[in-house]
């Protein structure tokens, strides 16, 4: 009985290896095509080819090429939801600790993240990351009482994502040449001192 259920727990264990196979594979192949064409122009077809594997395997583990998309942005959620997390019972961590956090995860996934922000592979990216922090964000800042403040609260909310999703663009563009803490400083910076980052001395 011990032997039967070691062989399926080994049995498993190359099941498992050879699904993590699979799909490092076909994401490499995605993040290679998405280099010379666009998310839309990538076929089944182009993957297989580009990651040795045949259209049965694809199948067995992804419905389309926005399926594979998906299911590898579900890893970077898990992440960010962490973040998001600790940032709720920590204001001190979602003013300061957060960005350095975020720069870490873009460097960790840089070519998800080019997907998703460059290439536009999910058009609704940005609104994600807006409702997931959202509620952090209040809880942070503590939620004011009345409507005006409520809606200056979002539009200033809006202002800070928009301005770190364009700082975190244009460094994935660039080649990411700064390192993570030093993108997670000057991002504070520009959020927080506005026209005067450009303006102090240096």
């Amino acid at each position: 009985m011990l032997e039967i259920e070691r062989d399926e727990s080994m049995n498993t264990q190359k099941m498992d290896h050879r699904v993590r196979v699979t799909h490092t594979l076909l994401k490499e192949a995605l993040y290679k095509l998405v280099k010379t064409q666009s998310v839309q122009e990538i076929t089944i077809k182009d993957l297989c080819f580009v990651a040795n594997i045949n259209r049965t395997t694809f199948y067995a583990h992804f419905h389309s090429v926005q399926d594979l998309i998906e299911k590898s942005e579900s890893e970077l959620w898990v992440d960010l939801l962490l973040l998001i997390k600790h940032s709720e019972k920590d204001i001190n961590y979602f003013s300061n600790q957060i960005f350095f956090d975020v720069y870490e995860l873009s460097n960790k996934y840089h070519e998800l993240f080019e997907l998703l922000i460059i290439k536009n592979a999910d058009p609704h990216f940005v609104e994600k990351v807006y409702n997931l922090g959202r509620s952090a964000f209040k809880t942070s800042y503590k939620k004011s009482k009345n409507s005006k403040d409520d809606a200056r609260m979002e539009y200033y909310y809006i202002s800070v994502l928009n301005s770190f999703i364009g700082i975190l663009r244009l460094w994935l563009i660039n080649g990411m040449k700064e390192t993570p803490h030093e993108m997670a400083e000057t991002t504070k910076k520009i959020i927080t001192g506005g026209i005067h980052f450009i303006l102090e001395d240096r």
